[in-house]
């Protein structure tokens, strides 16, 4: 009987539940603020994204030292692959890459990111709240974009010759600008939006598209010959650790005391912003109600008086045709 108890003991614990990051201990989980936007659905994609943002900054790291010293190496590659590129486009191709080079570009990108992010919240939200969900995500990005133009410059690699030149290009080489906003941007949709698709073939197909489309700006700027190969690495590396920085910057603010606070704060003022919204439609119902009331009153009343003058109106007829 005593196994049998303590089987049953141990078939009746339940095991011990994980503690909250987002719970505060002194106050308990009635006072735990909404948990913020993750990373990736899962821990081992979240690891996977660390990984690829810590290879991303030791490559780069590497590629604008060899940049610096001049290596050898490194200009026989993009030698080489320029030479490729020269030989083998067509004006097709041209037009084709020409096209994505202006979609690339930060004007393009940024005004984009602003409507993104402001759709990207879930459930309803006051739109004062998505634009600055917008204003953020964009903020960032540009910010990413700012500091790249500044190792731009501070490298000052001279580009390709311009007579290989098919497109516009201002600015040193290393990193290409449009490959950096073009992987700040699609970067950027994965963060936002992958929260949104639940299905595991929309998040494949979404982060597909977004790859798609940064690896098509940066070939675009080897293919029109204003970039060297490293340059457009450069840009796809940068961006990739600059986005890992800023997501786990966006976490560990996000589940600080202060950034669980500042979460509380928005969902009250969404709250009775929509609160407010509600009542006003109420309001703005109950008077529709109100005159709906009154109409059929009024045409309730005139049929009423309408038979009662009949009657009479043949009286007066019978009395006429009497005479």
């Amino acid at each position: 009987m005593t196994g049998h108890r303590s089987g049953g003991a141990r078939a009746d614990a339940a095991p011990a539940a994980r503690p909250d990051p987002l719970v505060d201990p002194e106050q308990g989980p009635a006072m735990a603020g909404p948990r913020p936007p993750r990373l990736l659905p899962t821990s081992a994609p979240k690891r996977a994204v660390l990984l690829v943002g810590v290879a991303s900054a030791v490559t780069l790291g590497g590629l604008a030292l060899a940049v610096r010293s001049g290596a050898q190496p490194l200009q026989r590659f993009d030698a080489s692959l320029h030479a490729w590129a020269l030989e083998t486009r067509t004006q097709a191709s041209i037009a084709v890459a020409r096209g994505l080079s202006y979609v690339g570009a930060g004007r393009i990108t940024l005004p984009a990111l602003l409507v993104v992010g402001a759709l990207a919240p879930r459930g309803p939200r006051p739109w004062p709240t998505r634009v600055g969900a917008g204003a953020m995500l964009a903020g960032l990005a540009a910010l990413g974009g700012g500091l790249g133009v500044v190792l731009n410059r501070s490298l000052d690699r001279v580009r390709p010759p311009q007579a290989d030149w098919a497109g516009v290009a201002v600015g040193g080489s290393f990193p290409s600008g449009h490959t950096t906003t073009a992987t700040l941007f699609a970067a950027a949709c994965v963060w936002a939006l992958l929260g949104r698709v639940r299905s595991r073939r929309g998040r494949v197909v979404l982060v597909a598209a977004c790859a798609a489309f940064a690896l098509g700006v940066g070939w675009s700027r080897v293919w029109l010959g204003v970039h060297w190969p490293s340059d457009v690495l450069g840009g796809w590396t940068y961006a990739l650790a600059w986005s890992t920085l800023a997501a786990a910057a966006a976490l560990a603010i996000a589940r600080s005391r202060p950034g669980r606070e500042a979460l509380r704060e928005v969902d009250r003022a969404d709250a009775q912003a929509l609160d407010e919204d509600a009542s006003s439609e109420d309001v703005g119902g109950e008077d529709a109600d109100r005159r709906d009331a009154s109409r059929r009153d009024a045409g309730s009343g005139d049929a009423a008086v309408a038979p009662a003058r009949s009657p009479h109106a043949l009286s007066r007829q019978d009395r006429g045709t009497a005479r």
